[in-house]
């Protein structure tokens, strides 16, 4: 197997233990077991034993362990992000992905290995979900839907975003403004999402942000407005629902 980035935690500075604790707290607003269980191949893949397999709800104590765990939890966020996508923005962000992995310029051992990767990472996404649409996580490492190369979605994002950034405050506290960033793309998430899924995306929005200060109800009347405005911004525009 190739050697995969071992910095895939949100921040190298981030302990393990406070990585698995940010998962185990499903504050990406993915339930745990779920994410757990998707992990299974990345657990292999990192050498883990197969009787370590099922992830404890409590911080494991053993040291290499929790590495381990959290560096496999955090991969499997990745491609979680990366399977919420529909077929054609895969196909897209796939050198993303491959890059956040393997680097810009992998060795053809490597990239064979990879494309073997992304097969049982699809293969166990379909047993945890059943093929069925789930939620993107918030506040995901890899931003897909926003390209680097594609700055103009970036100021659509700001342009959709703009009333949770006119609060003062945003300019003076890095926190604050960290905040209003992961509720729109929250919220921009949402807009996109079909029917079918809506509501459960809704809750899942209002779950993870639950422990910010705003209560259930503010979360939710602050989202669906958000849908609202996304709607009159760009309910003309076929390309932004697919960005």
């Amino acid at each position: 197997m190739p050697h995969y980035r071992s910095d895939m935690s949100d921040d190298k500075s981030t302990s393990s233990r406070d990585s698995y604790e940010f998962f185990l707290s499903e504050r990406n607003g993915i339930p745990f077991e779920q994410l757990a269980a998707f992990a299974q191949p990345l657990l292999e893949l990192f050498d883990v034993d197969p009787h370590h397999w099922k992830l404890p709800k409590r911080i494991p104590a053993e040291a290499e362990l929790l590495d381990s765990y959290s560096s496999a939890l955090a991969a499997a966020e990745v491609f979680w992000s990366y399977f919420t996508l529909d077929i054609p923005l895969r196909k897209k962000f796939t050198p993303e992905l491959r890059a956040y992995f393997v680097g810009d310029d992998p060795a053809p051992h490597e990239e064979a290995d990879f494309s073997l990767l992304i097969s049982c990472m699809e293969e166990q996404w379909l047993k945890v979900t059943g093929g069925r649409p789930v939620p993107a996580p918030l506040g995901s490492p890899i931003e897909f839907p926003v390209s680097r190369d594609e700055p103009e979605q970036l100021e659509v994002l700001a342009l959709f975003g703009e009333p949770l950034l006119e609060d003062p405050e945003c300019l003076s506290d890095p926190d604050k403004l960290e905040f209003a960033m992961e509720r729109i793309n929250a919220y921009w998430r949402l807009a996109h999402t079909e029917k079918p899924a809506f509501n459960d995306t809704l809750d899942e929005i209002v779950k993870a942000f639950s422990r910010s200060g705003m209560s259930d109800k503010e979360i939710r009347d602050e989202a669906l407005l958000m849908v609202e405005r996304y709607t009159l911004l760009f309910r003309d525009d076929e390309d932004g629902r697919n960005t």
